[in-house]
């Protein structure tokens, strides 16, 4: 029996995202919550239960691994995330992780940018850009994304 190297496993896995995304994202028949596993199932494999995921919104799949969406999570339309950023000084391209902590809200057309951390309960307000860690229980909005309140359960 042969066995698939890793090398292997990671190129089919891209291939696999790079051509199933696009119709997942885009497909208005699919509800929030199939879109999610849907996502799953094509490699986004930190992506809780009772995820929320509208049409349109971007899952970086540069790094698909490096996404990690807590339980009961709502990204609405157009929400962009991503894993990568590209750094004109010294013209490298750098990779990591972001979290969604459970109940986080995202807006529509709201980004999430690599290296950070929502945390739980957290409502991020349409159209605001993401850089760094959110505290818990909290409403942000803006570009950069500033505190605006509280977010009493």
């Amino acid at each position: 029996m042969k066995m698939r190297s890793h090398r292997s496993e990671y190129k089919l896995r891209r291939i696999f995202i790079h051509f199933f995304r696009p119709l997942i994202e885009n497909c208005v028949f699919i509800s929030g919550f199939q879109r999610a596993k849907l996502f799953r199932l094509i490699g986004y494999k930190n992506i809780g239960k009772e995820v929320f995921i509208g049409t349109n919104v971007y899952l970086d799949e540069v790094n698909p691994l490096g996404i990690h969406i807590a339980d009961k999570c709502t990204i609405t339309r157009g929400g962009v995330l991503l894993t990568h950023y590209y750094n004109s000084h010294s013209k490298q391209w750098y990779s990591g992780d972001l979290f969604l902590e459970e109940n986080v809200f995202l807006g529509c057309n709201a980004i999430v940018c690599k290296d950070v951390k929502i945390g739980r309960n957290c409502v991020v307000g349409a159209g605001s850009v993401v850089t760094k860690n959110l505290e818990e229980n909290s409403v942000y909005a803006g570009a950069p994304a500033k505190k605006v309140g509280e977010h009493i359960l």
